[in-house]
């Protein structure tokens, strides 16, 4: 969706003119076709994940919630038009990887009731055909090279994902207290109040198991991708309340099943899914879900004040003070983080000093995440030596190098974040040489 903006030269907000636009679009559909209170509606809808999160920063999630609610909506139809349902779930099969699991499970609940239910009719084989190329699809792009960046099944990257998750999933402690020397218990009792928002949520449907598969095992591909392959925290605590809610919804139409009883094993639990505690779970539930909601309203209104007062990047101003100065075209070994830069500056290349080669964006490489963990003393002498005899390059870094003059420069700006999160700038120069060495200042400066 961004390479049509890309080639057709539009500036880089326009992407954020579209994420926008996918953003409303979620809300709208979320607020006119959800089943929920319209207290819930529009605590959801101000909530930090899907106000901030999958809002103002630009990301491809928003795309994931935006299938992953269209598909709720239809779901009581999806039968009377199946290829409206295959559609969304094709396009959710390549949003991502995450959404790739969610769809082929969302797919196989699907096939599941063709083959109860409609075994026989001709009619909805187009729309299964349609969800198994989609699926064929996202599989073929999701195969790793051979120089992947992340490998193996089961190497544990982020085992904190999981306490992570479910404790931030719908109530979000307030950061202040999570700093606090009681930080733990505070998290710990953040823990113990989603758990009980996801008990409810499963007292309630416990007779709904379509709601509870989709749930649980869509919630164990979004904990597997964070604990085995990548965890980049908010934005993908995020999908888990997202599949809450989509569950829940999804719920609202399945007749209720007393499968448990069906099976010997579960026969003594099947008393949980009783009216009488179904009649007690679905309001305590609500509850608990309107107080965890509400907390996470106040999260995103602080999230939006730091937004507001603080740089969430450095880099606008950084690629401002490059053009000011005439230094667009001046070479520049750069650090992974700094091609945050690059959209704002005309079309170039840095080169890649941790990386050891030249780009715009970077690729998620095995190259790319041994590049990650390289530290400036190793990787900007081994850079300098690339342009050695040549014109002297520029210094652009995330990260402030301490003691820049043992590598010949000196800082030219400096920009370091009010907030932890803020993406860090610095530039720096090389120091005059008496031998007569050009540098990209020096020319600039001619």
């Amino acid at each position: 969706m961004l390479m049509p903006l890309a080639r057709a030269g539009l500036p880089y907000y326009s992407m954020h003119v579209l994420h926008l636009c996918l953003a409303a679009a979620a809300v709208a559909v979320f607020l006119y076709a959800s089943p929920f209170s319209p207290l819930v509606k529009v605590l959801v809808t101000f909530s930090l994940y899907i106000s901030y999160h999958y809002a103002v920063v630009a990301r491809s999630y928003v795309l994931i919630i935006l299938l992953l609610w269209l598909i709720a909506a239809r779901w009581p139809r999806r039968f009377a038009g199946p290829l409206t349902l295959a559609v969304l779930l094709l396009l959710l099969f390549n949003s991502s990887a995450y959404g790739f699991f969610f769809a082929g499970l969302i797919g196989a609940v699907f096939g599941w009731d063709w083959y109860k239910h409609h075994g026989r009719d001709r009619r909805y084989l187009p729309a299964l055909a349609l969800i198994g190329a989609g699926g064929l699809l996202g599989f073929l792009q999701l195969l790793p090279p051979a120089d992947a960046q992340i490998t193996g099944w089961f190497d544990v990257k982020s085992a904190y994902a999981v306490r992570s998750t479910i404790s931030r999933m719908v109530l979000i402690p307030p950061q202040s207290a999570v700093d606090s020397p009681y930080g733990r218990v505070v998290d710990t009792a953040a823990l113990a109040f989603n758990v009980a928002i996801i008990a409810g949520f499963t007292l309630t449907h416990l007779r709904r198991p379509r709601a509870l598969f989709l749930f649980y095992a869509c919630m164990a591909c979004l904990l597997y991708i964070s604990v085995f392959k990548t965890f980049a925290f908010w934005r993908h605590i995020g999908l888990g309340f997202v599949l809450l809610l989509f569950a829940a919804w999804v719920g609202e139409y399945e007749p209720d099943v007393d499968w448990m009883t069906r099976v010997q094993s579960l026969r003594s639990l099947a008393v949980l899914g009783s009216d009488r505690v179904r009649s007690f779970a679905r309001p305590a539930t609500t509850v608990l879900l309107v107080i965890g909601l509400a907390f996470s309203v106040a999260a995103a209104v602080s999230q939006w004040r730091d937004d507001i007062e603080y740089p969430y990047s450095f880099a606008p101003a950084m690629a401002k003070y490059i053009l000011d100065h005439h230094l667009e075209h001046a070479p520049v070994v750069a650090s992974f983080e700094a091609e945050a830069v690059l959209p704002y500056l005309p079309q170039r290349q840095f080169y890649y000093g941790d990386m050891e080669r030249y780009g715009s964006f970077n690729l998620w490489d095995a190259k790319y995440a041994e590049g990650q963990h390289l530290s400036y003393q190793v990787y900007v002498p081994r850079a300098l030596a690339h342009f050695a005899g040549g014109e002297k390059p520029l210094l652009l870094t995330r990260r402030q190098i301490q003691q820049p003059e043992r590598y010949g420069y000196r800082p030219l700006l400096e920009l370091n974040a009010p907030l932890p999160t803020s993406e860090t700038m610095n530039l720096y120069e090389p120091l005059p040489d008496p031998a007569g060495t050009r540098s990209a200042t020096s020319t600039s400066a001619e």
